[in-house]
């Protein structure tokens, strides 16, 4: 009898839709369950964990933790990160990092081998940071809660685009465009690349690796398959 449900329960599955088959919430996308779908490494992050890994959230401490995806990845990548600040400056920043980058250590963009974006509440385009230094912006408009920052990083070539959802310039610039190969900030550090949030101060990051629709630009493919 247990055979015969199991056997059952399988030709359900099979006559659902695929959309049906597999929902798990921001990770959904419609046609086939992607494998190997990325969330928060809870063996790499000093951060509390929420909704199946997918959310990273700080404590009070106006100190920084940092936390890193399950997987590292190589190639042409775009992913996606929902920012959850609070009413203080640079409390949030992510991007990516290889795995020389300390997760216990300095925050992201501090060191030569991680990048990051920072936010900057009201005062405009957010900084983007690299071995200390800002060494561009990575938005052209200013980061609010729930704001979404996009991230295209081409390992070949070893650059690296930003922006939010909302805005039309890639690295608030009128020249590059990750999908021509345009301008872009250059990495001198080594992939596969895991990607990487810092966050103090209660504010919060949700990693979002496959878009609905993957909105990636051309050439390039979202995190997850």
């Amino acid at each position: 009898m247990g055979a015969l449900i199991h056997a059952l329960v399988a030709l359900l599955l099979l006559a659902a839709p695929a959309s049906a088959q597999w929902n798990q919430g921001l990770f959904q996308r419609a046609g086939s369950a992607p494998t190997g779908a990325t969330a928060w490494d809870l063996a790499n992050c000093g951060l509390t964990l929420s909704s199946g890994n997918t959310v990273a959230t700080a404590g009070a401490s106006g100190t920084f933790s940092n936390c890193r995806s399950t997987t590292s990845r190589t190639g042409k990548l775009y992913f996606q990160l929902v920012e959850g600040i609070s009413a203080f400056n640079y409390d949030w920043a992510g991007g990516v990092a290889n795995a020389s980058y300390g997760i216990s250590g300095i925050d992201i963009g501090g060191t030569v081998n991680s990048i990051g974006c920072y936010d900057a509440i009201g005062s405009g385009p957010a900084p983007l940071y690299f071995n200390g230094t800002n060494v561009a912006q990575c938005s052209q408009s200013a980061m609010t809660n729930g704001s979404i920052l996009e991230v295209a990083v081409d390992t070949t070539a070893g650059k690296y685009w930003s922006k939010h959802t909302v805005d039309t310039l890639w690295d608030n610039s009128g020249v590059d465009n990750p999908a021509t190969g345009t301008g872009g900030i250059s990495l001198s550090f080594a992939s596969p690349f895991f990607i990487v949030v810092s966050l103090k101060s209660s504010a919060a990051a949700t990693i979002v690796p496959h878009p609905t629709g993957c909105p990636a630009p051309s050439g390039f493919a979202c995190w997850d398959p």
